[in-house]
């Protein structure tokens, strides 16, 4: 087997990820429900077919004691496993892949370690292998002749960090610290997910055209709106607390650095935070007039770029405090198949979130917030009541379960 150098600048960034997987389980998953039994020698060969776009993708990853990640060809299949478990990326049965595959009856599961893969790289296996699944199953080609084929992606700047280079002259944002650490800022430790404890996650649905909706009236966009609306429930539900709060918030920025094809994680953070002296004083299309302008001002600077030699330097983000981990995924958009796809569950197992995306005309807002989950949950239903969208409950969610190492 020959061995091939990771294409990244930063192979120290790559060992403190490499050492947060094996320390901490923090393989992202995605679950996904079908409207059938899943074939699984059709799924097998959509997956092969997606993984080709990036074949780097099919080889086993080797950490060495010279500090790179190497990648091997790896001689055996890419297998989808047949379990009611979730396999986990990397170790075990997976052969050092940086992602996996399993299935059982009508729900498919991926996932992808964070050393390489971020939410938006899991996304676009997923709807390469989900698309070509089912137009092979329904005998409806549709849109899969637009997706990326075999090879289309296995460009080196599709394998690069760009927001660990040290040629910060070649990027198109001007370098600058955004914001600084907001060391005072409310974080409820009942969000927090204990050790030995099991996962717990609840979701709330709201009609897309609903939510949209609301967010034009508002002068917002749905990220801020997430950012504003978390922010109104922890002090709701912490009607003594006067500390700012602070919401991590994380965005795809490929298509913003021109490497819409990137497979490596490509992704911008921005802290925005809010007081409770704002919400209360301040008219409310301002406040989202405000925060959109800060969340724009830090999404449009490459502020992550620092020494490319210093992970803990390069992202000052992982090193700040924050209340909430927000993501907004945006829409599942599987054009004429998404009609297939029944539910799509997010989360991981090593940090509080909250995650939101919509598909099939709903909006989707899921709160992993450990044993303070339910009261989230009751708080954000409430607040967007009390704005006339009317959001309810999710009464059944798919199994949240571990991932098999």
């Amino acid at each position: 087997m020959s061995g091939k150098l990771h294409k990244n600048a930063g192979p120290k960034a790559m060992n403190i990820f490499w050492e947060w997987d094996q320390i901490a389980p923090y393989p992202m998953t995605v679950r996904i429900k079908l409207d059938h039994p899943i074939d699984g020698e059709e799924l097998c060969r959509a997956f092969e077919e997606a993984l080709s776009v990036w074949p780097l993708l099919k080889d086993s990853f080797l950490p060495q004691e010279d500090g790179n990640i190497y990648f091997v060809e790896n001689e055996n299949p890419i297998r989808v496993h047949h379990t009611k478990d979730i396999i986990a990326a990397g170790k075990g049965p997976n052969d050092n892949r940086v992602i996996a595959l399993s299935y059982d009856n009508d729900v498919l599961s991926f996932t992808g370690l964070h050393s390489f893969l971020d939410g938006g790289s899991l996304f676009m296996v997923m709807k390469g292998t989900l698309c070509r699944y089912l137009a092979k199953h329904f005998d409806q080609p549709g849109e899969v002749k637009l997706l990326p084929g075999p090879g289309d992606g296995d460009l080196p700047e599709n394998y690069e960090f760009y927001i660990f280079r040290k040629d910060t002259a070649s990027m198109p944002f001007e370098y600058k610290e955004a914001y600084l650490s907001l060391e005072n800022c409310f974080m409820d430790a009942r969000t927090k997910k204990q050790e030995g404890t099991p996962l717990v996650l609840s979701r709330v649905e709201v009609e897309s055209d609903a939510f949209i909706s609301y967010c034009k009236q508002n002068g917002a966009n749905p990220s801020v709106m997430l950012v504003i609306l978390m922010a109104q429930a922890m002090y709701r539900n912490n009607p003594e607390e006067q500390r700012p709060f602070a919401g991590l918030i994380t965005m795809n920025i490929r298509h913003a650095l021109g490497i819409d094809m990137a497979i490596m994680g490509q992704s911008s953070a921005m802290i925005i935070d809010v007081t409770r002296d704002e919400l209360e004083t301040k008219p409310f299309t301002e406040l989202i007039r405000e925060k959109r302008s800060s969340m724009d001002a830090q999404r449009s600077r490459d502020y992550l770029l620092s020494r490319a030699d210093d992970m803990r330097n390069a992202k000052p983000f992982m090193r700040a405090e924050y209340t909430f981990r927000l993501s907004y995924f945006g829409e599942f958009d599987y054009g004429g198949y998404s009609s297939h796809v029944e539910d799509i569950l997010t989360y991981n197992e090593a940090y509080d979130e909250v995650h939101m995306f919509s598909i099939n005309g709903r909006f989707f807002i899921d709160l992993q917030l450990g044993s303070a989950t339910e009261e989230y949950v009751g708080a954000v239903l409430s607040l967007l009541r009390e704005a006339g969208v009317n959001a309810k409950a999710a009464e059944e969610l798919l199994p949240i379960k571990p991932v098999t190492r």
